[in-house]
């Protein structure tokens, strides 16, 4: 998954099941990020893992339903996301999903920083000259 142009942080995700065979849901998986771009980011040497755990299936929540909400703690801002299943939750030949939704936070731009630490200075002036 790449985020595009500004720089997101994976904070959670949801993997819906497929309709089929529940055997097929994948059960582990591990998550990978990266800020390269390029040949950097297609050989795969820049990854960073930033995550190793459970997809939200390893139950069946029933077919076509959305599985558990999974967290991350993951403050790295990244532009690229990659998903490697290593688990099924049976002895199917493939693993299928329905759907899959991330849930990302923006890193605030350095001028919204600045702009909003200059609005603050100018409300303890004014807050200090209506006290004077």
């Amino acid at each position: 998954m790449v985020v595009g142009h500004r720089e997101k942080s994976l904070r959670r995700y949801f993997f819906q099941a497929r309709w089929s065979a529940a055997l097929g849901d994948g059960a582990g998986l591990s998550n990978a990020a990266t800020n390269a771009s390029g040949v950097a980011l297609e050989q795969g040497s820049s990854w960073s893992l930033i995550y190793a755990g459970v997809t939200g299936l390893a139950t069946d929540p029933r077919r076509n339903t959305p599985g558990q909400l999974v967290s991350i703690t993951n403050s790295t801002p990244c532009n690229s996301y990659r998903l490697l299943v290593t688990s099924q939750r049976g002895l199917a030949n493939s693993v299928q999903y329905a759907d899959v939704q991330f849930y990302t936070t923006s890193v605030p731009e350095p001028a919204t920083l600045t702009l909003a630490g200059v609005a603050v200075l100018g409300m303890i002036f004014f807050a200090r000259r209506r006290l004077a």
